[in-house]
């Protein structure tokens, strides 16, 4: 459809690579172009963005599921097993519930947002109304879909909308909603969970949603603290305190996988980008619009080596025992991640050798997070680097572990135990 004459203003359209990397692009929510959304894509071109990231931010799975359920279609075994660990489910039939609310909880966040957008441009000079509104929507639903996209060329840091610190602080409280995960927005949020823990105060949050909400704080105020820090006298000079909060805080929170910025990431200094690309890495909670290998992987992570610093064999959260298939899990997803950035980085330094090892990192490890920061080297790519940056964005979304399961053939019985042998790490 991008490659289509009317979707694009371009002489002959888009060409198959390019069109490709716009719909992968838009798709896995990431928010890399290579082509500007805002001057080089028709309306229309416009509306298939739109279309595709909103798709693919409430996630394949989760329309697949939907429109199966309504029409009482049976589905295959394998693919109902997946349903409950994706939302976070204990059976298909609370799955197919919590994927009806998934829609509506999406509807109300998106409308809402929309509404708080449209009456935050300020003076901007749109052409009318109709504009107002085609732009609100957009960027209320790339918010939450945490898409990136934008209808300006330079993103939030256009001139004009960089200086609408209102309209920062909103869509950063879109993309953290985004970025929790729908299990976790369900368990929070649900007026059935909310009624039920007001008769019964004791009944406290899942632990899954205890990990979320906690680790997603934690990386917000470090990456807030940590941004403000490193860049005072840099991208925030001219910036009075507020502004400078707001301005880190926005960028902490789309550093982990909304794609917006309101500074100039050209200009960022190397300590702020690596810790950008930590937060890129880690990326947004299960089951979310979000990339990256998940705040409770890394939370997980960050347990196990607790645990064995004190000398236990066992990981323990919140008064519950973590099975050690879960934390083989999230070692599996780690180790693929780390994987699958440094064979990318390793290609894409032998296919754009023009380009800096530093921007080459940061471009890679954004395609992986979905997230759609750029030091603004994406159009620059040759073909092979843009289809390194596709094959990333689609490992990216679909999941390092889903995509290796995938791959990997039937599992083989477990029930026996071979001898134990005592191995030298470290």
């Amino acid at each position: 459809m991008l490659m289509l004459p009317f979707t694009t203003t371009q002489e002959g359209g888009l060409s198959f690579i390019d069109a490709l990397f716009m719909a992968a692009s838009a798709g896995c929510v990431t928010g890399l172009a290579v082509v500007d959304t805002a001057q080089d894509l028709t309306v229309a071109g416009q509306v298939v963005i739109l279309v595709l990231f909103q798709i693919g931010g409430l996630g394949i799975l989760a329309f697949t599921t939907f429109f199966a359920a309504l029409l009482n279609a049976e589905l295959q075994h394998h693919h109902t097993r997946m349903i409950p660990d994706y939302l976070d489910g204990e059976t298909l039939g609370s799955a197919r519930a919590l994927l009806i609310r998934i829609v509506l909880l999406t509807v109300l966040i998106e409308a809402g947002t929309f509404l708080v957008i449209m009456y935050s441009w300020g003076d901007y000079p749109f052409s009318g109304w109709g504009e107002r509104v085609f732009y609100s929507f957009f960027h209320a639903a790339s918010a939450f879909c945490n898409a990136g996209f934008s209808l300006f060329s330079q993103g939030f840091y256009e001139p004009i909308v960089r200086e609408m610190y209102v309209l920062h602080a909103l869509t950063s409280v879109a993309i953290v909603l985004g970025s929790l995960g729908f299990a976790t927005l369900n368990n929070i949020f649900s007026p059935r969970q909310l009624r039920q823990r007001m008769e019964k105060p004791w009944i406290d949050w899942k632990l899954s949603t205890k990990i979320a909400v906690n680790t997603t704080i934690l990386l917000l105020v470090i990456g807030t603290l940590g941004f403000y820090w490193l860049e005072q006298d840099n991208t925030l000079a001219d910036m009075n305190l507020t502004e400078s909060l707001i301005t880190s805080f926005f960028q902490s929170a789309t550093a982990r996988t909304a794609g917006f910025s309101t500074v100039d990431i050209g200009q960022i200094t190397i300590p702020a980008l690596v810790l950008m690309m930590f937060l890129m890495f880690i990326g947004g909670s299960s089951g979310s619009t979000a990339g990256g290998i998940k705040t409770s992987t890394f939370f997980l992570l960050v347990a196990s080596v607790i645990a064995t610093s004190r000398g236990s064999s066992q990981v323990e959260v919140g008064k519950r025992h973590i099975s050690r298939s879960v934390i083989f899990k999230a070692l599996s997803i780690f180790f693929y991640g780390i994987a699958i950035n440094l064979i990318g980085v390793f290609i894409l330094s032998i296919s754009e050798p023009q380009l800096s090892l530093t921007d080459l990192t940061f471009e890679q490890v954004s395609a992986f997070g979905t997230v759609g920061l750029s030091r603004g080297i994406t159009t620059s790519l040759s073909d092979v680097g843009k289809m390194v940056i596709i094959a990333t964005m689609f490992l990216g979304r679909v999941g390092t572990l889903t995509f290796a399961i995938a791959l990997s053939t039937q599992a083989t019985s477990q029930n026996y135990k071979l001898p134990q042998e005592e191995l030298m790490v470290g």
